[in-house]
């Protein structure tokens, strides 16, 4: 097979990418409030479980697929499925991956816009002391003003843009062996800075002390989707970054240590918030808005709530540039393989995503009350915003999951499998591939069909 034009300058450069590719607001809007809904330590266990033996395998294969089949997204999977005597029609991975590194962004941005707007509110002093009543007209007000929304979400791309036209050495590598490490050593900082103002015993019993009461059926699936959103998992972005991996890059343990560190800044993220969120007495469980609007208020009642409320919202936004950057190189990397100059295919998908951002932007103001695909029961009631995040996260990342552990499971000869996961043919390639063959795609099977039924 051949490889990827471009490769990785380093195993850390590798790691690094693919760690800030996972390492987004998943990690801090999304599980935070997820794990609020779901009763805390329990949901935290199976996520944990969920993202080493169901994730974690489904990430390995991507990266098998992307190194053994070389280029982007529609190339790695046609060349890994014609190696082993299969239909080019698994080239229906590649076109997933590139639906959802167009749908996901087109909500991920406007969240980032929200984030980069919250830095300047934060700086300026307005969250010092600010009330419940306060917090939620402030966000409200943001959503409200399209033309702020659509200015910072812009914003935003335009460093998104930046990035990746400097290209693999220049620009996404660069910019993650600087922030992934950052974003690390800032959080552990404010979780101790959490522990010393907040009630950490509380929010230790909450994040660890399961209460399997609390946990249904429902939450048990929420957390195994959150483990595909959080990592990344089947979107493409970790069969590209596989692609431009040499050979001498192990990939078992460059597995393990992407899935440690995602898992673990998710705990540190419970640790910097939630002991703020209990001290002040406030709900852990407050839905989307605990980011934006619950945790302002625990914040801004913080003596040093200025420079804390900063630094926090400096980490989300490290955070949601690393891994928009991996989103938006999964179409411009397909683009590149065809002929196209980096900066212009970074420029023509930049363009996508600004369009397409509109809709979800506007989805809280001018199109607050347009729901287009209210007449199927699944979408009743959703907005653009809501249609974009559902899609995205729900179908296409799972349903990319169970093809991708299909195609290494059931498609790849086993031996080639083995070898290429650096396995070779001891135990750990066999229960890889057992995993891959049943757990996986049933367990992902589930979270697919849960989703699609109206709520």
């Amino acid at each position: 097979m051949t490889g990827a034009t471009e490769q990785w300058s380093s195993r850390a450069a590798f790691v690094a990418a693919a760690v800030g590719s996972a390492v987004g607001l998943g990690n801090f809007w999304r599980f935070s409030y997820v794990a609020g809904e779901n009763g805390g330590g329990a949901f935290v266990i199976v996520y944990i479980l969920a993202a080493f033996f169901l994730i974690a395998p489904i990430l390995l294969a991507e990266f098998v697929i992307g190194r053994r089949g070389g280029g982007g997204v529609l190339t790695a999977p046609a060349n890994v499925a014609r190696e082993s005597g299969r239909p080019s029609a698994w080239v229906a991975i590649g076109w997933l991956g590139i639906l959802a590194a167009a749908i996901i962004p087109a909500f991920y941005i406007v969240v980032a816009g929200w984030v980069l707007a919250y830095i300047g509110v934060a700086a300026s002093g307005a969250l010092a002391g600010i009330s419940g009543e306060a917090a939620d007209a402030l966000f409200s007000s943001l959503l409200a003003d399209p033309v702020q929304v659509l200015i910072y979400q812009n914003a935003f791309l335009a460093m998104t843009f930046a990035v990746v036209a400097a290209g693999v050495h220049a620009g996404l590598e660069r910019v993650n062996l600087i922030l992934v490490p950052t974003l690390f050593l800032a959080l552990v900082g404010l979780g101790i800075y959490a522990a010393s103002v907040g009630d950490q015993a509380a929010a230790i019993d909450f994040l660890f002390r399961p209460d399997w009461s609390e946990l249904t059926a429902q939450g048990v699936l929420a957390a195994i989707g959150q483990g595909f959103f959080s990592i990344s998992v089947g979107m493409g972005a970790m069969m590209t970054f596989g692609a431009y991996a040499p050979r001498s890059f192990p990939l078992p343990s460059s597995v393990a240590m992407i899935v440690v560190a995602d898992t673990l800044v998710a705990l540190l993220a419970g640790l910097a918030i939630f002991p703020i969120v209990f001290g002040h007495g406030l709900d852990p469980a407050s839905g989307p808005g605990l980011m934006f609007v619950t945790l302002p208020v625990a914040l801004g009642a913080l003596d040093a709530a200025t420079l804390v409320a900063t630094i926090f919202f400096v980490l989300l936004f490290f955070a949601a540039l690393t891994s928009a950057i991996s989103l938006m190189e999964v179409p411009v990397a397909v683009m590149c393989e065809r002929g196209f100059v980096r900066w212009q295919a970074a420029a023509l998908v930049s363009g996508v995503y600004a369009g397409l951002g509109i809709l979800c932007a506007l989805s809280f103001s001018t199109f607050a009350n347009v729901h287009p695909l209210g007449f199927i029961p699944t979408f009743e009631g959703r907005t653009w915003f809501d249609i974009f995040d559902f899609i995205g996260t729900n179908i296409l990342l799972p349903l990319g999951g169970i093809l991708i552990a299909a195609l290494v499971g059931w498609g790849m000869v086993a031996g080639l499998a083995t070898r290429e996961a650096d396995f070779g043919d001891g135990w750990l390639g066999v229960l890889w591939l057992w995993l891959l063959r049943t757990l996986c795609p049933v367990a992902v099977g589930a979270v697919l069909i849960v989703n699609l039924v109206p709520a």
